[in-house]
């Protein structure tokens, strides 16, 4: 061993002690810090594996799916206040995520905006959907530990209580956190700032059980506003939108109907895989059917292009179509006085 291999060893005790000594030291009372956190578990992951292993399409979709580094994907995409969708400007979230097996678990500092986590949590969840790996779980707060892969604590063993209590693809929430979290989203116009295209709450009342969930498919049909809003306004600008990447959120309903609708026809009526992809399609169905399938995006033209008294450019836009459920009644349509109706 050379000299410089030497005291690069040397060195690397060093450093090695002292982070044991600093360890040794560490006051009890600072273990645990004020978090949030979000359990989640895929569905069916058993199948999946097993798929995997003659399939190398879905082995590859599974490790990129449960590879994705989320955590970094977040502080990116909230680091500018421009990205808050509450207009409230923020730092970007603590976030941390582990993945074991068939689990995500992501954790937040309590401190944090509320939408960017519920908003983190929401994109985790539609991201997976897209690939037909269906979530269920459960968020809660409290006394949490959580750093690297080692996270324990009160706040995670009454997520993943909840995660159990949850049954379906949905996520359940704390009932002492639906009153913070329960914000209203409004999704404005571009350029068009007091015109609102779409309002949704992060906290809905499952019909069938009353259970505090969040509001995962709304929160997608409002994305596909959003980007569709986006959009028109570029192309009123002249601008290029060729970027497949644009049409990510209004495929996702269409995805999402395709693999639900597959899974219902695959498994036997009387199964548990069933009447978990059952309520989602109703679940989603219920939520679409509040909503007018088509609405009135607004554009601002450019400036030039504008007569006195021209308010903005109006855009017809289709976000989805209901899922199709086997031996069911299809579902009745909107009431049009319904408050959650969205106007032309």
């Amino acid at each position: 061993m050379n000299t410089a291999d030497r005291r690069k060893k040397k060195k690397k005790h060093k450093a090695e002690a002292k982070t044991d000594k600093k360890k040794s030291e560490l006051n009890p009372e600072e273990i645990y810090t004020d978090r949030c956190i979000a359990f989640l578990d895929i569905l069916g992951f058993k199948d999946l594996v097993d798929k995997s292993v003659v399939d190398p399409a879905e082995r590859l979709v599974l490790y990129k799916m449960l590879h994705h580094d989320h955590s970094a994907h977040y502080s990116s995409l909230f680091s500018s206040p421009l990205t808050t969708p509450d207009g409230i400007p923020s730092s970007p979230p603590s976030m941390r995520t582990t993945v074991f097996s068939d689990s995500i678990v992501s954790s937040f500092e309590a401190a944090d905006n509320p939408s960017h986590i519920l908003i983190a949590i929401c994109d985790i969840f539609c991201g997976f959907c897209a690939n037909n790996f269906f979530l269920r779980g459960g968020f809660s707060s409290g006394e949490l530990f959580h750093e690297g892969n080692v996270l324990f604590g009160p706040a995670m063993n009454e997520a993943y209580r909840l995660e159990n209590t949850a049954i379906y693809p949905r996520i359940v929430i704390d009932p002492k956190l639906v009153y913070n979290f329960n914000s209203t989203i409004r999704m404005r116009a571009p350029n068009e700032k007091r015109t609102i295209v779409y309002e949704y709450q992060f906290v809905r009342r499952d019909s069938a059980d009353g259970a505090a969930i969040l509001n995962v498919v709304e929160y997608a049909l409002a994305m596909a506003y959003e980007e569709a809003a986006k959009e028109a306004h570029r192309l009123s600008l002249g601008e290029d939108c060729s970027d497949p990447n644009w049409k990510w959120w209004r495929k996702w309903p269409f995805v999402v109907k395709k693999y639900v609708e597959a899974n219902l026809n695959r498994f036997p009526l009387d199964s548990s895989e069933f009447r978990k992809y059952h309520w989602f399609a109703t679940h989603f169905n219920e939520v679409y059917f509040q909503n007018n399938p088509s609405t009135t995006i607004f554009s601002t033209p450019p400036s030039g292009e504008r007569k006195p008294g021209d308010g903005s450019v109006q855009i017809r836009f289709i976000f989805g179509a209901p899922i199709n459920i086997p031996n069911l009644e299809k579902p009745a349509s909107p009431d049009p006085n319904s408050p959650n109706q969205v106007p032309d």
